[in-house]
């Protein structure tokens, strides 16, 4: 069994991870999906990634606890989380922000902005997320945010992200 699995590519730990809790499978989870990241973007040389509803960054700065070192870009089109994302992506050379939510077409839109920033949404929030989540899920104002296609920015953000500023013409 041993061989087959090293023979697909897999790697067997006999031991837990270092700090695992054994009591808390959400961290055991949590430690599996770091390493299953780790070796994803390493096998499959990812040099950029782009990270839509940022919030404050969160996911980019777990891309670089676990050591990825390429560009990451990272879109946020709300006021309060943008200004945090943009202070973490500040500190970092190869991690750039941007004021801006996908859509289908170019246009400005009303976001469903939440208290809890995280549930912000041009949806509104499903009954039983405002009642898993009270106070946090409902919606504290409307703000009108750009929105742009990814067809129309992907290649002036990655490649801006990999290679900085190009000289225009």
């Amino acid at each position: 069994m041993w061989r087959g699995l090293k023979a697909s590519g897999l790697t067997v730990h006999r031991e837990p991870p270092p700090g695992a809790d054994l009591r808390n499978p959400a961290a055991i989870e949590t430690a599996a999906q770091r390493v299953v990241l780790r070796e994803l973007l390493s096998r499959l040389r990812i040099g950029c990634v782009l990270d839509v509803g940022a919030h404050e960054g969160g996911y980019g700065q777990l891309l670089r606890d676990i050591g990825y070192a390429g560009e990451i870009v990272s879109l946020e089109p709300v006021d309060e989380p943008f200004a945090v994302l943009e202070g973490r992506a500040r500190l970092d050379p190869r991690w750039r922000a941007h004021k801006l939510a996908l859509g289908e077409c170019t246009e400005s839109l009303p976001l469903n902005v939440t208290r809890e920033r995280n549930f912000s949404s041009f949806l509104r929030p499903a009954a039983h997320a405002v009642q898993s989540f009270p106070g946090g899920a409902e919606v504290e104002r409307r703000d009108h945010v750009e929105v742009v296609p990814l067809a129309e920015v992907f290649d002036e953000l990655t490649v801006r992200a990999v290679f900085g500023d190009l000289p225009q013409g």
